[in-house]
């Protein structure tokens, strides 16, 4: 829990400065990334990133100039825009999830002459798209869609399968079939559409047009945004003017921004200051706000003494307090504070006798909205500060990944996607502290993937409680479950991880969110000071490791008793397993490799999102080789994929990264091949070993090795990484 400052001033020899005015706040936002593009062709630049633009063309690809129209009382020659024909798509995934805003101007009305709309049937004039792509087509998944329909004269935004559909206003005539620019519908307009604070809003001119909830922010994390001015099922629609308008242009975007807006939280509550009169003292309280985009901030102070209660709302923003404490001037700013800005609220005639406890709670208001900060209470006795504690609050809670991925530590290689956060690798999972009691809940989302390999839909699960093993064989059955991992917990701070068991080939599973009775803790678990990266086939999956029958299936597979998991424990290191049954350096049971699918974070779930290897390992340990040998590849290729893995890795992870590769328990999986290899890199002096030592066991499942074998080799291996590196045995 982090510990709340204590801001001891004496308040009547304090001095306040630079004041700003409560309810005056505001601020824009800040790094802002820019969208642009033209109907006239050319390119929309995203985020550095530029994609083409088909120009509005013919059918024979000349440009579109003039047309003939067959008008009442004959055949006039015009000059038009066509709005449909364009259409552009940001094939890069964006991080929108913690707020944006995507601005334009429309400008779909040309300014003179008569115009006629025909063909429309269906037909919007424009329609943005913002979300997560799938298969090509937006109707497969949740989205942000914004419409402006001609046939309707209506707004529609549409969140998560929800629509809110507001009428244009028309500045004259109803007539939408025939009319110019001063009698049409509301078309022209500076539109902007913001994502923030859970809410999605339409704002047209400034004037706000629609608002909608999005229930779940995780959509926005690999957003992508489609624009177009048609429906892909209707025919084309033309827009008409007569020949003396000009070229009658109708200018569909122009001005286009996005920026990301980082999503407002709630002031932080920092401290208290106290002074004293005679027989009665005052307390001031102070927070902090990380900018100024709040319409308001302040405290909900609720304190009984037995007869006097207070209840105060009211406040001041300030840029700095500054004060004489015992040990002489001190400056509170925001070099010393969490916060940019400070405010405070003071109660005065506070007895000198008795306890009183003050429970403070920070709010701010930001667009219309309520934030809360967390609950503290402050006590005295007598007139003497004793202490300031957080009060938690113990009501059941459902917590989505996508709203606290920061306060949750991600183990192995994962993504965050619409079902959660991905754990599609044995030994796989995640770790968070809570303050929490009775039973914990999480739901978890199975799915088979893209592999085209799975056995079943089923997961399992070992979880630890306070690091502890306390469950092992967590089912998780079908597509979605939720899965009571936890059962009558005592209340109070709680440490819990749930580790994947079988391995991403038998499934790809997301953890959703989690249920509890509590609060999940704002300290993220660390870090350990060791980081292992293993990478391997079914030996390393676990394959077989819990039931000597048979080998292969969901709830026989552990990565968390395969040698590679197990020799990260030995040295009280952090584990990131990457393995696949089946899989080798250049052939095996599979259509892939590791060379070819060690880039991406998740190659079962996804071909195209890669890795980031930000956290480089102090240790990458391999075993493969064993399927290789069972297909036996010529030794050129066999060579060239084991080339083509180390490449990989120093490209990633830098020279001096240290690679292990160690072989034995189901035959020597062409080691001594590796070693001729590795001897091109440097070999040992370059920290690159093999060791071929383990002891030769297929006596588990699916003639795979047992927890014994496993076990054993975590110990033969783990000697000879200490031998070599230096690190000491813990576990």
């Amino acid at each position: 829990m982090k510990t709340r400052k204590i801001i001891s001033l004496l308040l009547a020899v304090m001095m306040i400065v630079a004041v700003i005015p409560a309810g005056i706040i505001s601020a824009s936002a800040q790094d802002a990334n820019e969208i642009t593009w033209s109907a006239d062709g050319g390119a929309i630049a995203v985020n550095g990133n530029s994609y083409a633009v088909p120009a509005i063309k013919e059918r024979d690809g000349s440009p579109k100039i003039n047309q003939t129209w067959n008008a009442a009382g004959g055949t006039t020659s015009v000059k038009y825009a066509v709005l449909n024909a364009f259409k552009v798509r940001s094939d890069n995934a964006l991080d929108l999830s913690d707020g944006f805003k995507l601005s334009f101007d429309a400008l779909l009305v040309s300014t003179g002459g008569g115009q006629r709309y025909w063909n429309y049937s269906g037909y919007k004039f424009l329609e943005v798209t913002i979300g997560e792509l799938v298969s090509g087509s937006y109707d497969k998944v949740k989205c942000i869609k914004f419409e402006i329909d001609a046939m309707t004269d209506s707004y529609i935004l549409t969140v998560n399968g929800k629509s809110t559909t507001v009428e244009m206003p028309s500045k004259g005539s109803e007539n939408t079939d025939i009319f110019t620019a001063e009698n049409a519908p509301d078309y022209n307009k500076s539109y902007s559409i913001e994502y923030k604070n859970g809410y999605v809003v339409v704002y047209g001119n400034g004037e706000e047009i629609a608002r909608c909830a999005l229930a779940d922010a995780s959509i926005l994390k690999n957003a992508r945004i489609t624009v177009r001015t048609r429906e892909e099922s209707t025919a084309d629609m033309t827009a008409y003017t007569t020949e003396y308008d000009g070229t009658g242009r109708v200018a569909v975007f122009s001005n286009v921004t996005l920026e990301k807006i980082p999503e407002s939280v709630a002031p932080t509550f920092e401290g208290v200051q106290e002074g004293k009169v005679g027989d009665v003292f005052s307390v001031r309280f102070v927070g902090t706000v990380k900018d100024l985009n709040y319409s308001e901030v302040g405290f909900k102070i609720t304190a009984m003494d037995g007869e006097k209660s207070w209840t105060n709302r009211t406040h001041t923003v300030y840029s700095k307090l500054i004060g004489n404490t015992d040990t002489g001037v001190v400056e509170y700013t925001k070099e010393n504070l969490d916060g940019e800005y400070i405010y405070a609220l003071t109660i005065k005639g506070v007895p000198t006798t008795g306890t009183v406890t003050f429970n403070v709670k920070t709010y701010g208001i930001v667009d219309g909205i309520e934030l809360e900060g967390r609950t503290y209470a402050v006590t005295y006795t007598d007139g003497e500060f004793v202490s300031v504690e957080r009060v938690i609050s113990y009501e059941k809670q459902t917590y989505k990944m996508s709203k606290i991925v920061d306060k949750v530590k991600v183990i192995g290689r994962s993504m965050m996607t619409t079902d959660g956060i991905s754990c599609d690798w044995g030994a796989s999972g995640i770790e968070f502290n809570a303050y929490c009691k009775g039973d914990v809940e999480v739901n978890i989302i199975n799915n088979k993937g893209t592999s085209g390999y799975e056995y079943n839909e089923d997961s399992y699960f070992s979880v630890f409680l306070d690091g502890e093993l306390v469950a092992e064989d967590v089912k998780a059955a079908g597509t979605s479950s939720n899965v009571v991992i936890l059962k009558n917990l005592e209340q109070g701070l709680h440490n819990i991880k749930i580790l994947k068991q079988n391995e991403a080939l038998n499934n790809c599973t997301a953890i959703k969110s989690i249920t509890l009775e509590g609060e999940v803790s704002d300290d993220k678990p660390q870090n350990k000071k060791l980081y292992i990266e293993c990478l391997g086939d079914s030996i390393f999956s676990g394959y077989g490791v819990l039931k000597s029958y048979q080998g292969g299936f969901a709830d026989d597979t552990s990565g968390l008793y395969a040698y590679g998991y197990l020799t990260a424990q030995k040295f009280g290191a952090d584990c990131s397993l990457m393995s696949v049954s089946g899989i080798g350096y250049a052939k095996g049971y599979r259509e892939f490799t590791m060379p070819q699918i060690y880039k991406y974070t998740s190659y079962l779930r996804s071909q195209t999102e890669e890795y980031s290897f930000e956290r480089i390992p102090d240790l990458v340990l391999i075993n493969l080789g064993t399927n290789d040998a069972f297909h036996n590849p010529p030794v050129a290729d066999f060579k060239e994929g084991v080339r083509n893995l180390v490449n990989q890795i120093q490209e990633k992870y830098g020279k001096d990264i240290k690679i292990v590769v160690s072989a034995g328990l189901m035959g020597d999986g062409n080691i001594s091949y590796i070693a001729e290899v590795f001897a091109e890199f440097g070999g040992e002096a370059a920290g690159l070993y093999t060791y071929s030592e383990l002891p030769n066991d297929t006596s588990g499942g699916g003639a795979h090795p047992s927890k014994a074998g496993q076990a054993e080799a975590a110990e033969r291996i783990s000697r000879f990484i200490s031998s070599k590196l230096g690190w000491e045995i813990v576990g």
